[in-house]
């Protein structure tokens, strides 16, 4: 995720945003640190991380883990049960992070 963002991509004044999908828990529970530890990185670094739990079977404590503060549903991670809700969810955080008026509680 950093890499994306390295310094001859950065647009003065522009925030950064980074979208986490996924359908379930890592592939390796041994995995799932080096993944919140990336996207805890990537914050350190300006990087405001959303994430969105696609399925039942997600870990919420884990989805919750990638996003940023204030780490709340709805509003920096999302839990959905299938693929075509994500639309929904995309526009909405395209419509916060572009500085649009719209709230992301109130497209939910």
């Amino acid at each position: 995720m950093r890499q994306v963002f390295n310094e001859s991509g950065i647009r003065v004044g522009v925030k950064r945003v980074g979208i986490v999908i996924t359908d379930g828990n890592t592939t390796k529970a041994a995995d799932m640190p080096t993944a919140v530890d990336e996207a805890q990185g990537a914050q350190d670094e300006g990087i405001h991380m959303y994430a969105v739990g696609v399925t039942s079977k997600v870990d919420s404590t884990f989805i919750q883990n990638l996003s940023s503060e204030p780490r709340t549903l709805k509003q920096t991670y999302f839990l959905i049960e299938d693929y075509s809700q994500l639309n929904t969810i995309v526009r909405g955080v395209l419509n916060v992070t572009c500085e649009a008026q719209t709230r992301m509680s109130s497209i939910i």
